[in-house]
């Protein structure tokens, strides 16, 4: 989801349209987490419920951080409100494997070697955090 939005995001960007597009990343992004959110209160098994936990507070922070490049109407991907959060891109042409999954913070780049963290509970992501994330960066 997070390599989807980043995408989304940037293609919306990347239009004459530029931060009006995004409110279909915002709309889109909504929809996913309400439907989350009816899924998540039914019986599920508790690594399950977790996962859809996760997913919802990364969801919410992208649908707020969506909601602030429209404030600010940022019209570009070059724009340092956009650089200055974490973005994942998925790059299927790449044959290592370990380099196929690049994150981004401002002109900082990481791959992401697939290790296994659990499935352990997650912080919700505030402004704060994107700091922390840029200030490590």
């Amino acid at each position: 989801m997070q390599v989807f939005w980043s995408n989304k995001v940037e293609e919306c960007l990347n239009t004459a349209a530029g931060a009006v597009s995004l409110i279909h990343v915002e709309n889109r992004t909504m929809a996913i987490l309400k439907m989350l959110a009816e899924r998540v209160l039914t019986d599920l098994a508790k690594d399950i419920r977790q996962k859809y936990e996760q997913l919802i507070t990364d969801m919410v922070h992208q649908r707020e951080v969506t909601r602030q490049l429209i404030n600010e109407g940022i019209q570009s991907i070059d724009e340092f409100a956009w650089l200055y959060h974490m973005r994942f891109y998925f790059n299927h042409k790449q044959t290592n494997a370990l380099e196929q999954l690049q994150i981004k913070v401002a002109n900082g780049l990481f791959y992401y070697g697939f290790e296994y963290l659990g499935v352990g509970e997650k912080l919700v992501q505030t402004p704060l955090t994107d700091r922390c994330y840029l200030t490590l960066t």
